[in-house]
């Protein structure tokens, strides 16, 4: 049992695609484009969905596969693959109930990042709602998107996404990029899960070891959420984004 919890801590963003798919029953399918290279976009809208921005777990068919567990089979989520303009993907300074550093959104000039856009209907967004925890985020729109996708006609120059309530991780006085999410003209070191759980670790239970310090995480919400407020005050700076909370 430690061992997988330690996998899914560690395993944080998750394997995603580097190209669009249709999520369906807990797997990827090929998501139809229509012959002139666009997205059915007018479609998605009339059917309610609502474009998220999906820059951590939430790219991933293994991570939907979790939040729609137990859904009727023939669930379907479009998933699309895009790059974002003016926008990196760093960690947020807290600790998620699975023991990983999450991601989340922040604004930097002249650096584009590989993201999703999940189309959420109705009821797939209540259900997201629910997974995304109110503490560390909050559902907001963006506009003034630069938002395309490779191969495809389309843009969008507003999408909704889950905005960090937290500070930005930092490390040297820089925020620390995802190294599992691609990006062009980054001006900061990025880190894996791995390396950048052994920073937090370091700074906030030096003698512990790497797993001790994940399962103590994972199974004492009072101890996960003060080194959480530890985290915010040792090692975090706001965002542009952090500003509007």
């Amino acid at each position: 049992m430690s061992d997988a919890l330690l996998a899914i801590a560690r395993g944080y963003p998750y394997e995603a695609p580097s190209r669009s798919f249709l999520y369906r029953d807990g797997a990827e399918h090929p998501l139809p484009v229509s012959d002139g290279g666009h997205l059915p976009v007018d479609q998605w809208r009339r059917e309610g969905r609502v474009p998220v921005l999906a820059y951590g777990a939430n790219r991933s068919a293994t991570a939907l596969a979790r939040k729609f567990a137990g859904w009727p089979s023939g669930t379907s989520i479009p998933v699309t693959h895009a790059r974002l303009d003016d926008h990196d993907i760093v960690y947020s300074a807290h600790l998620s109930r699975y023991g990983s550093a999450p991601a989340k959104i922040e604004h930097v000039e002249g650096v584009t990042v590989e993201v999703g856009v999940i189309w959420l209907d109705p009821a797939q967004l209540a259900r997201m709602h629910e997974t995304e925890g109110a503490l560390n985020y909050r559902f907001d729109r963006l506009n003034r998107l630069s938002l395309t996708f490779p191969g495809l006609e389309t843009v969008l120059e507003q999408a909704h996404a889950y905005v960090g309530r937290r500070p930005t991780l930092s490390r040297y006085g820089a925020p620390i990029p995802l190294a599992a999410i691609r990006a062009e003209s980054r001006r900061h070191k990025a880190l894996n899960q791995s390396e950048v759980l052994e920073h937090i670790r370091d700074r906030l239970a030096p003698g512990a070891t790497m797993d001790d310090f994940i399962l103590q995480t994972i199974g004492c919400p009072i101890t996960r959420l003060h080194r959480t407020e530890r985290l915010g005050q040792v090692s975090g700076h706001r965002g542009a984004y952090d500003l509007l909370a």
